[in-house]
């Protein structure tokens, strides 16, 4: 990876965790936290954790963070001669404004950046593939709360924005030079076939 984009990478990760850690004292006075699972497009290998805790200065916006591991996979063919590994991570931080649409219901928004990490092994007799792509972005939180009663809710999200990835992949031969491919992307998704599901459980902290 390139001094360029490699800047750019530790710039947005420096800016997520400096974002969250200067919101972490003030949220420590919030009166209400919430924890919960969450699988994406209904896929029980991609999910993840969620947690958010309230703004003091407002009831209905709340900061959230969330780890998301997605797509695992490990197969092996009997004689060992084929092996296929991938694995994807992501971390995100957030703000979550809450419309109050009823008692039950509510409209949530607002903005979400992350940054992912992806890697994939295939060996099939001599050759062998890996590969290694990272990327970040921000996207806008769109979604819908039901609240079953006043300590457990669930919700239905999708997060469109805009990213970057770097690939690099790189392939091993036993009696030729290996093989070094790199690519940059920047694109945009709506993420209209990746929904998240949340399944999530509130509770009061005290102020200090």
């Amino acid at each position: 990876m390139d001094a360029t984009w490699r800047r750019l990478l530790l710039w947005c990760l420096f800016s997520i965790i400096y974002y969250g850690a200067l919101t972490a004292q003030e949220n420590e006075s919030a009166h209400m936290h919430e924890v919960g699972l969450q699988i994406s497009n209904f896929d029980l290998r991609n999910f993840g954790v969620v947690y958010k805790i309230q703004r003091p200065n407002n009831e209905n916006h709340y900061m959230r963070y969330r780890f998301l591991v997605g797509n695992i996979q490990f197969s092996t063919s009997p004689d060992n001669n084929v092996q296929n590994y991938n694995a994807n991570v992501s971390g995100n931080v957030g703000l979550e404004k809450r419309i109050v649409w009823s008692n039950r219901i509510q409209f949530m928004h607002g903005p979400e950046a992350f940054v992912g990490f992806n890697y994939s092994s295939q060996r099939q007799d001599d050759p062998v593939s890996r590969q290694l792509g990272l990327s970040a972005g921000v996207g806008y939180i769109l979604g819908l709360q039901y609240h079953i009663n006043d300590q457990f809710y669930i919700s239905v999200e999708s997060i469109p924005g805009v990213f970057y990835r770097y690939n690099e992949n790189k392939q091993f031969l036993t009696f030729f030079p290996s093989r070094i491919s790199r690519n940059h992307t920047i694109g945009a998704f709506a993420n209209s076939e990746s929904l998240l599901l949340s399944f999530v459980c509130r509770f009061n902290k005290k102020s200090k």
